[in-house]
């Protein structure tokens, strides 16, 4: 019997041996050891532009987002009247146009350059001329001013106030026998229809034909292409002829019919003064 007692204590004394609990060396090994590499972040790269700057997230995988890059601002448009400020240049003698450096700070401001007469707001002149630029402007009322406007705008950073500029060229007025003041304020009550209603033949040759088209339609009137008959013209009085001593066999009948023929002054002097006179700028000879 001793030696069953002895057996089933040693038993006992395994067993509990085979269930002792150790301490989880590895455990402590991977939560204390500084050289086990855990689980890293999610890199995001993100591009911002053309460079990407690094955030964190919580996967491995590597993602590349791209931001869209800001568009430049553009200058506003600088108003005057309500209406953008175009300028447009006729008449600046060689070597004295705009610089690139005054048109970059015009641009700066929001000043913008145009071409085409109907645009413009603000013609720069160094005298009074007679261009289709100039006649074809002044239909919309513009501002016409001295280069130095444009100087003095880009110099001092802002727009200048256009009264200390106004074009005076006594001379020319004189010449023209009218007041170019006054001629801006009649444009600015006719609005581009100085001519409205009015239709033109213009005979084979007469001088500066595209010009005077291009004025009498910049002026409201119209173009007529084929050669009007006397009974057409003698019906409607808003038809007129504008010829030359050139072309007298084509308005020597209509003389004879006592029809008027214009010479192209009535063109280009009246939408100078923005006032029509029907009696003046006759044909010599054209009067029986």
């Amino acid at each position: 019997m001793p030696d069953v007692v002895n057996y089933q204590n040693e038993m006992r004394n395994r067993g509990k041996k085979g269930t002792r609990r150790v301490s989880g060396r590895g455990d402590e090994e991977e939560s204390e050891n500084p050289d086990v590499e855990k689980p890293s972040k999610k890199r995001r790269k993100v591009e911002d532009g053309k460079r990407g700057r690094v955030a964190s997230t919580s996967d491995d995988e590597s993602v590349v987002e791209r931001l869209a890059k800001p568009k430049a601002r553009k200058s506003e448009l600088a108003l005057r009247d309500g209406k953008p400020i175009k300028i447009m240049t006729t008449g600046l003698p060689p070597g004295s146009e705009l610089s690139d450096d005054v048109l970059k700070a015009l641009a700066k401001l929001g000043v913008r350059v145009t071409n085409r007469a109907a645009e413009c707001t603000h013609l720069i002149v160094h005298h009074l001329v007679r261009t289709e630029k100039f006649l074809c402007a002044l239909a919309g009322a513009p501002y016409i001013v001295t280069k130095e406007w444009a100087e003095d705008c880009a110099t001092n950073g802002q727009i200048m106030p256009e009264d200390d500029y106004l074009l005076e060229d006594g001379a020319a007025e004189a010449k023209y026998d009218f007041k170019l003041v006054k001629a801006v304020k009649r444009a600015k009550t006719l609005k581009g229809k100085l001519f409205r209603d009015q239709a033109f033949y213009l005979t084979a040759h007469v001088k500066q034909m595209e010009i005077l088209r291009n004025v009498i339609l910049a002026n409201g009137g119209q173009i007529i292409t084929a050669q009007p008959s006397l009974r057409t013209l003698q019906n409607d009085p808003h038809r007129h002829v504008i010829s030359c001593e050139e072309d007298a066999a084509i308005w020597q009948p209509l003389a004879v019919a006592h029809h008027p023929v214009y010479t192209s002054e009535l063109v280009l002097t009246c939408a100078l003064r923005q006032e029509i006179d029907w009696i003046a700028f006759r044909v010599p000879g054209s009067k029986v």
